[in-house]
């Protein structure tokens, strides 16, 4: 695809498919790199205007200043994503002559960016820390004040983790259009290219003992807000934590065992009592079938939750756990890299406990 193309597939991306506080975000780096200006008289700049919607004024500056791409480009990195999936993944080693067949994100930095023949192709992006990449899609989305369907751009991530060893693949759709399984059919393909262009053997980075760990260990860190279990005889249930943090049911068991302790010690018959609750609550935790479990993390003694993550367990019976990333307004990259940190971190821990 052509520049001209590529533009006009980025201003109905910014127009028509993304949240306000994206496109802010995208003229807030405009403005901090000396691109463009309010102010009327500042001639050596885009001047935008606050009348025109924040889609608009990143179309503007995308018309006007080819350096706009190269900031927007870098901002697919630097956002937040809706999911994250999670892979081990021992090595990763660029191939240099497969790494031409994808775009270095500098190379939108150039004047004229003419080395730059395919303007779908992957990204490319390195440095101490991690390798990534990323993939961009051209979708056909219906607008509905339009009542017609434009094409858009749909960006992914891939992100390898140097010193986790850990690939993680960033989106923002589960279904588009009815089909539920859009992302495995948008990232498998990319999993496979990424396979033969290095060679790389992703595994199973599964998290159900990591988040039972981090619950029962992290208590001042995390905290859990909901569950979603599968029980017994195909029974299910979904159980919200409440003001005081105890998980309803269990909790409450656990709670009054606590608070009786005398009571359930009395004599041999309430200590069989106590027992039997135990028992139940002990297999019941162990044996349930978690399906999701929603957590929320704090830090440095903060009174809200930074964080909030519902984490889907072998969703859809696939062999990888789905991280679902709730508010994205206030999300990052910087924070969606704290979380895959921390399940690394305590998954250290458990192996060393082990």
């Amino acid at each position: 695809m052509d520049k001209q193309n590529y533009k006009e597939l980025l201003k109905n991306t910014f127009k028509y498919d993304s949240a306000n506080y994206n496109s802010q975000k995208i003229i807030n780096k405009l403005k901090m790199n000396d691109i463009v200006t309010y102010k009327k008289n500042d001639s050596d700049k885009i001047v935008i205007s606050t009348e025109d919607s924040v889609g608009k004024r990143v179309s503007n500056c995308i018309d006007a200043n080819d350096n706009s791409l190269f900031q927007i480009e870098k901002y697919n990195i630097e956002k937040a994503y809706r999911y994250s999936i999670y892979f081990s993944c021992n090595e990763f080693e660029i191939n240099n002559e497969k790494i031409n067949n994808y775009i270095k994100i500098e190379d939108f930095n150039s004047k004229d960016n003419s080395n730059i023949d395919d303007y779908l192709k992957p990204r490319y992006f390195e440095d101490e820390n991690k390798i990534v990449f990323i993939f961009v899609k051209n979708i056909n989305k219906y607008v509905e004040n339009l009542d017609k369907s434009v094409n858009i751009l749909y960006p992914t991530l891939w992100i390898y983790h140097k010193k986790m060893k850990i690939l993680e693949h960033r989106f923002n759709l589960i279904g588009f259009k009815s089909n539920d399984d859009f992302y495995k059919t948008t990232f498998m393909p990319q999993l496979d290219r990424l396979n033969n262009d290095f060679k790389i053997i992703v595994k199973e980075f599964r998290t159900s003992k990591i988040i039972k760990y981090i619950i029962e260990n992290k208590k001042d860190e995390v905290h859990e807000i909901s569950q979603y279990m599968g029980l017994k005889g195909d029974s299910s249930a979904k159980l919200k934590v409440g003001k005081n943090l105890i998980m309803p049911f269990i909790g409450d068991i656990e709670m009054i065992l606590e608070e009786n302790v005398d009571l359930f010690n009395k004599n041999n018959e309430t200590k069989k009592i106590r027992d039997i609750l135990n028992n139940y609550i002990v297999n019941t935790k162990e044996n349930a079938n978690y399906k999701s479990r929603l957590l929320s993390w704090y830090r440095n003694g903060e009174k809200e939750a930074f964080l909030n993550v519902n984490v889907m367990f072998s969703y859809k019976d696939n062999k990888y756990d789905v991280l679902n990333f709730l508010q994205p307004k206030k999300n990052d990259m910087e924070m969606m890299d704290y979380a895959i940190k921390y399940l690394w971190g305590a998954a250290k821990s458990i192996n060393t406990t082990n």
